[in-house]
């Protein structure tokens, strides 16, 4: 760092300058942490009291949400229907959506309605979810309400215990346990009980980025090409992966990038980027009509007591 200090003092024209700072931050960025120390044995029972201490807070909000839309008749979801069980209440909106494909699979022609703009309809969401809740419902025999709950419970665990294993690699494991807390009690946290892909995405996301850590690069492609088709997003962790392409290159001097590392690294965030971008496409080759993708997203619905309020409030832009 001091040697990159003193080229920076010495360094005159502006380009020189901006290319110093850059191999400056680069080399903080990509440094060994001082103070980290190998995982302890049986560090993931902490780390999972507190992601069961989360999981049970946030059952316990949605059993009195649940409960009061029961007693005031709160209808909810995009078809402004009463939910008549709290699974029910779990498997809503886009958990629903995720069922519908799990048990009908994908329209082969767009729903349209009498004006012939396009209906809701399940090319909106990705199938990766839906494919393990209709193959674990098959194996199992329960409903695939309750298999997209499961999934979800236990890929946030599964993420739970990456985040903690990532942020050992690369900080202490005070702010490790921290940001576990943090994760686990967010005010979003209580998709990681809803029949939603949010859990399974970053348990893959995850992992990926503890194989980054790791220098593991070819094992990211797989873990890459299923979070791609599971929620949208993978194309940042593609980017991710060109920009540490490009730090490591930069940094080749000092920490040699071989090209087992460079190979690892191009297949990983191509075959990512790739499919990052393919569902569009597929869902076009189909269906036979362009924009599938884009024009199924679901547009809202002000059919429930809730949200009808929120719709109709809306300026007309």
């Amino acid at each position: 760092m001091t040697g990159l200090a003193e080229d920076l003092d010495q360094a005159s024209p502006t380009p020189t300058r901006w290319r110093v700072r850059l191999r400056t931050a680069s080399v903080d960025l990509l440094r060994r942490r001082s103070g980290i120390e190998p995982l302890e044995r049986g560090w993931a029972w902490p780390v999972l009291a507190v992601w069961a201490a989360g999981r049970a807070l946030n059952v316990t909000l949605l059993w009195v949400a649940y409960f009061s839309s029961r007693i005031a008749g709160w209808t909810f979801g995009p078809d402004g229907a009463r939910a008549h069980t709290f699974l029910d209440f779990l498997s809503g909106w886009d958990a629903e959506r995720y069922g519908a494909i799990a048990t009908t699979g994908y329209p082969v022609s767009l729903p349209t309605d009498a004006s012939g703009a396009v209906e809701r309809n399940n090319w909106a969401f990705l199938p990766v979810f839906p494919l393990l809740e209709r193959t674990v419902s098959a194996l199992t025999g329960l409903p695939w309400q309750v298999i997209g709950v499961l999934i979800s419970v236990a890929a946030s665990a599964a993420a739970t215990l990456a985040l903690f294993a990532l942020l050992r690699s690369v900080t202490d494991a005070r702010a490790a346990r921290w940001a576990v807390v943090l994760f686990s009690f967010g005010p979003l946290s209580f998709v990681f009980v809803l029949g939603y892909a949010e859990s399974l995405f970053l348990v893959l996301l995850f992992s990926a980025l503890l194989l980054a850590v790791r220098r593991r690069y070819l094992s990211i492609a797989p873990l890459g090409v299923i979070a791609a088709f599971t929620r949208p997003g993978a194309v940042a962790l593609a980017l991710g992966l060109g920009i540490l392409l490009l730090l490591r290159w930069m940094l080749r001097d000092r920490d040699p990038l071989t090209r087992s590392e460079a190979i690892g690294l191009v297949v990983s965030g191509g075959a990512t980027a790739i499919c990052g971008v393919m569902w569009p496409v597929i869902a076009d080759a189909v269906t036979g009509q362009s924009g599938t993708y884009v024009r199924s997203r679901w547009r809202g619905g002000c059919r429930s007591s809730v949200r009808a309020a929120f719709c109709h409030s809306r300026p007309a832009w």
